[in-house]
């Protein structure tokens, strides 16, 4: 009997191993089917990014550090957690960007941020036209509802419909450093579905805030002075230096070949009682706002003494740039300059630009100088103020670097500027010299145009580039007590 019982014990083995088989390879099958169908889903809801899939899985604040990045993280970004998700094949990936975060919440708003690198130099416009017309050739129907663009970063809102839903996308670009001669850019993306935009206006909101002007971000309303790490740019005003060039006729020039300061930018420059005050502004102390630095000469530029900062009280949160310094009849020197901190602070939710603001300090010693009260005149994109007084009036010019123009604006008392009109319109970065009866623009360049009407100026064809560096810019001019003229100005490899 016991042969029977052996023979039936291995025939109920041989079929519970063939079973656990048929069972095993069903249930593999099914899981590579389940898979190959929910990679397929994610690959699909990524061509559109719309009903991405919601995995089962605990979402975590986002606490990682990209410190390589120039932007704020808004609190509701969140950790790539599904692996399904870090795989999915995105629009962005085959525009060419690389996927640094990309992921969805329990309410199906997708999270990105993504970064591309090319040889060419764009142009942030030109990016994200690039962008935006991929976007439109890939998902039909999409349309450009608001946009702003700066030089450094750029915020669109884009509308998408189709059939039962309506959605939005928000992308906000960010410039960064050059590596290894390639451009890079990073852009942040937010997709939900318009019936989800209140619940998230505040990240919205935020995105839209954290545009910015030059280097730093505010949060808040106020600036994060980590941001300021200038040594580390490789844009900006770390790289310039200040230097001088000398003339016997404000048109043909000769370069000193002196540099009066290192990390600095944007001179201006003025004399009293035949002392040479430069003032420029200074980068020079990591993790610093700009600040304003000067040097002087006492012997018409033959020896110049050490950087000084300057100190100005009552200056709040302001943060000084363009100076231009002006000798008073009762010898006091007043500097003007343009609050660079109110444009990085002061985000509106129109999206519109603020109006940038001219304010003014005044010095006995040309080094310690207070705060004066009111804004001396405020447009949207004026920078580089330079103020004189012609006869009774008092002018200031200003350059509208966008529109590559120069725009002028007159006073009584040098106090209230009241704009007038355009005065050239063909360049910015003003400085305007008078020489007996006739008026001369130094403008970025550095251009020479001439006039004998302060309120408006001609091409006069002539020219100054200092030949040994790639970039000479930003002029102020002087005369010295010799009846020669020095032009100060930055320069650039």
């Amino acid at each position: 009997m016991k042969k029977p019982i052996t023979i039936l014990l291995i025939v109920i083995a041989v079929l519970a191993i063939a079973a656990g088989a048929y069972w095993f390879g069903s249930r593999s099958a099914e899981n590579k089917q389940s898979v190959s169908q929910t990679n397929a889903n994610l690959n699909s809801n990524a061509n559109t990014n719309i009903n991405l899939a919601k995995p089962n899985v605990a979402y975590e604040p986002f606490s990682g550090d990209l410190s390589n990045y120039s932007f704020d993280i808004v609190k509701e970004w969140i950790k790539v957690a599904p692996e399904e998700i870090q795989k999915s094949i995105t629009e962005e990936q085959r525009h060419g960007y690389d996927i640094i975060y990309y992921s969805t919440n329990p309410d199906g708003v997708v999270y990105s941020i993504s970064e591309k690198r090319i040889a060419e130099n764009w142009t942030m416009s030109q990016v994200v036209t690039d962008d935006s017309a991929a976007s439109q050739k890939s998902t039909p129907g999409i349309v450009v509802t608001g946009q702003k663009i700066n030089e450094a970063d750029a915020f669109v809102e884009l509308s998408i419909k189709n059939e039962t839903s309506d959605y939005v996308l928000y992308y906000h670009y960010l410039m960064l450093p050059v590596i290894n001669g390639q451009y890079r850019w990073a852009m942040m993306e937010i997709f939900l579905s318009k019936e989800k935009v209140a619940p998230y206006q505040e990240v919205i909101t935020h995105l839209q805030d954290s545009l910015k002007i030059g280097t730093g971000t505010s949060v808040n309303g106020k600036l994060d002075l980590s941001m300021f790490q200038w040594s580390q740019m490789n844009e900006g005003p770390y790289r310039d230096r200040v230097t001088y060039a000398t003339s016997p006729n404000l048109t043909t020039w000769m370069p000193s070949r002196k540099i009066l300061a290192e990390h600095a930018s944007v001179p201006g420059a003025v004399i009293k009682n035949d002392v040479i005050y430069v003032y420029f502004v200074d980068v020079s102390i990591d993790g610093k706002v700009e600040q304003l630095g000067m040097v002087s000469s006492s012997d018409n530029g033959q020896t110049w003494t050490d950087r000084k900062i300057l100190t100005i009280s009552g200056l709040g949160n302001r943060a000084t740039a363009d100076p231009d310094p002006v000798l008073l009849e009762d010898g006091r020197i007043r500097l003007y300059y343009f609050d660079i901190n109110e444009a990085r602070i002061s985000k509106p939710e129109s999206g519109i630009e603020s109006t940038n603001k001219i304010y003014s300090a005044i010095s006995s010693d040309g080094i310690n100088f207070t705060q004066e009260e009111e804004v001396r005149f405020e447009r949207q994109g004026i920078f580089d103020p330079d103020v004189n007084l012609f006869g009774d009036t008092w002018y200031l010019y200003g350059g509208d670097i966008e529109s590559n123009k120069v725009v002028v604006a007159t006073s009584t008392d040098g106090l209230t500027f009241e704009e007038k009109g355009i005065a050239y319109a063909n360049g910015a970065v003003p400085d305007v010299f008078q020489a007996n009866d006739l008026f001369y623009l130094f403008t970025a360049g550095i251009d020479i145009a001439t006039s004998l009407d302060p309120m408006s100026f001609v091409s006069s064809g002539q020219s100054f580039h200092d030949s040994n560096y790639q970039i000479t810019a930003d002029p102020s001019v002087v005369q010295l007590n010799d009846g020669t003229y020095l032009m100060l100005y930055k320069i650039k490899n």
